[in-house]
């Protein structure tokens, strides 16, 4: 036997269904069957009936730069970016992609993701330093661990925080000030900064990252943490088809080339092996690298776009910036300026206006607003908030990212704009009148006798709704051989409600045959549009869901529905939709 359960999943949004599959064919329902009386007084619309639709809130905020208009959009895409972080550049374009796919449907909205405070560039020179006497681990773990917002203090504040540290690693301190401004440590912060980039590609999306990371932290323990990376990264070619045990083997051989303690370092990597994934060293090798370094160009890069943005052109600058990221962020501000103020012409941007503004207070407190309203939801840039809400973690390409949207964020959000009702609708059926619905589909009509006396408010709600024109080319987005197929929901992401939830019905009815039609829901008091109809009898779901109504004509259509399982590939085309529905009473 088959096990599903039936829920609305909040990463998918797709309805994910099991049951307990018949071993005997199912037979056709008739027509004459009995209509049982609900078990439960008849409440009023108001208590059975909630109104959940409102209009989207306005997300843009005074001085956002903005593509397109400002309103009627059913997806707003915030992204807070850094001009300089190579991830944030594969984001620009990803995003850039989707706004050319959906111009009449997404908005994007950019804001700076750049820390306006020279602490971090400052930070990565201690832990350099500390690295000179042993304790580079040690002392990027308390700048990434601390709870203290040490990014913004001042240069007091940030000296007393670092001393801190200083004290408590015991370290030599006349070294440790002398090396920290020492050419030598900028020479080795410009190197780690490209160093930085290539572990993070390193790490982002191989199945061996967790191992790699913990490797590289536990040598790092021996002051050997760029040693070992380094090996890593010219090795890749010997290691990246291992398998878990031999990687954890090769990777301990890598530490006897280094001359680290042996046991030492096998009980660090195994320790860190079964961190916590929030402090995984993965995690923190993401988190750390993106804060520490990060090219001094970041700021100035900002300023440049906003400043442009003044005179009309930050979209503009925006692709400029991005374009030639590669080369901008090797270069000083100097000669940063100096190659943007080429572009001034073509740009038709005013000069002497680009640097006022440039150089002027209210450009530094949009760049520091920004940032501070990112630090509050992510670590790390790029942050991309899609109708107020985090991109799901398991969108790892652009590819993945523009599939989301096409098949999950526009539909669902195109259905919220166009389709949602703003109150409950008005009792209306005569529970003592006989129903029936057909739905009309591309392969032929199904007829459902529809039981009010039974369910009142469900069927009163499917009337409405039918009547109202929400069913018309609605897809049956689950079909499932042997279970049910489900539909009701016109953006077929399985998110989609009329903007109205109401109560359960139970009554003497039961899945105890098969072509029940019932409402879906995702708990109490969550009926609302999507409805399903079985293919078997489905005993255990007796009393979780309000059964309506059953088919009494159409089941050779229902059974030339296209097979699709949302759970199994929620990407695959929806092939069959209910065309429109009519009602009949008698």
């Amino acid at each position: 036997m088959k096990k599903f359960l039936l829920l609305i999943s909040l990463l998918l949004g797709l309805i994910v269904l099991s049951a307990c599959q018949s071993s005997e064919e199912p037979t056709n329902a008739t027509s004459n069957t009995a209509q049982p009386t609900t078990t439960a007084s008849d409440p009023s619309i108001s208590d059975m009936c909630t109104v959940q639709s409102e209009s989207a809130d306005e997300l843009s905020q005074p001085g956002d730069h903005i593509t397109g208009a400002l309103e009627n959009y059913s997806i707003t895409i915030v992204s807070y970016n850094d001009f300089t972080c190579q991830g944030c550049a594969a984001i620009a374009s990803a995003l850039a992609q989707a706004v050319e796919l959906y111009p009449d449907d997404i908005r994007l909205i950019y804001r700076y993701f750049t820390s306006p405070a020279k602490n971090p560039l400052v930070a990565a020179r201690a832990a350099e330093a500390a690295g000179n006497q042993g304790k580079f681990i040690e002392m990027y773990e308390y700048f990434y661990t601390s709870s203290q917002p040490w990014v913004d203090l001042g240069e007091e504040g940030f000296n007393e925080f670092i001393w801190t540290q200083v004290t408590a690693l015991e370290l030599n301190p006349d070294q440790f000030f002398e090396e920290i401004s020492s050419e030598e440590i900028s020479n080795q912060i410009l190197e780690r900064y490209n160093d930085a980039y290539l572990y993070l590609e390193l790490l982002q999306g191989n199945p061996r990252g967790l191992q790699i990371a913990a490797a590289a932290e536990a040598a790092g323990r021996q002051n050997q943490f760029w040693a070992m990376y380094q090996q890593l990264l010219s090795s890749q070619d010997t290691w990246q088809e291992l398998d878990t045990t031999s990687m954890d083997q090769y990777l301990k051989e890598l530490a006897g080339t280094l001359g680290l303690e042996a046991e030492t370092y096998q009980q660090d990597f195994e320790l860190l092996l079964i961190s916590n994934i929030e402090e995984s060293p993965y995690s923190r090798a993401l988190n750390y690298f993106s804060l520490f370094y990060r090219t001094p160009i970041a700021v100035a890069a900002a300023k440049t776009a906003e400043a442009a943005g003044n005179q009309g052109k930050f979209w503009e600058m925006h692709d400029l910036l991005f374009i030639n990221q590669e080369l901008l962020t090797t270069l000083n501000e100097s000669s940063f300026l100096d190659l943007i103020s080429e572009q001034f012409e073509a740009m038709e941007i005013d000069a002497d206006l680009f640097m006022d503004d440039y150089y002027s207070q209210e450009t530094e407190a949009v760049i520091i607003e920004d940032y501070l309203q990112a630090r509050d939801a992510s670590t790390t840039a790029p942050l991309v908030l899609v109708n107020g809400s985090p991109t799901p973690p398991y969108l790892t390409t652009v590819g993945d990212f523009l599939l989301w949207l096409d098949n999950f964020m526009v539909p669902y959000g195109q259905h919220i704009r166009d389709n949602q009702f703003f109150e409950c609708p008005p009792m209306t059926i005569d529970t003592d009148a006989q129903y029936t619905a057909t739905l009309h589909t591309e392969k032929g009509d199904i007829l459902l006798a529809l039981y009010p006396e039974a369910a009142p408010y469900a069927v009163n709600n499917f009337i409405f709704l039918a009547e109202n024109d929400y069913y018309d080319n609605t897809p049956f987005y689950a079909v499932i051989e042997g279970f049910i197929v489900q539909a009701g929901d016109p953006s077929g992401t399985g998110w989609g409600t009329p903007g109205f939830l109401y109560d359960l019905e139970i009554s003497e009815l039961n899945f105890d045959r098969p072509y029940m039609v019932a409402m879906a829901n995702s708990g109490p008091g969550s009926n609302s549009s999507q409805f399903f109809i079985t293919f078997s009898p489905l005993s255990y779901l007796n009393g979780q869901h309000t059964i309506f109504g059953e088919v009494i004509e159409g089941v050779d259509v229902l059974k030339m529905l296209t097979i699709r399982d949302p759970e199994k590939d929620p990407f695959a085309p929806m092939e069959d939709h209910i065309l429109d529905i009519t009602i009949d009473k008698k």
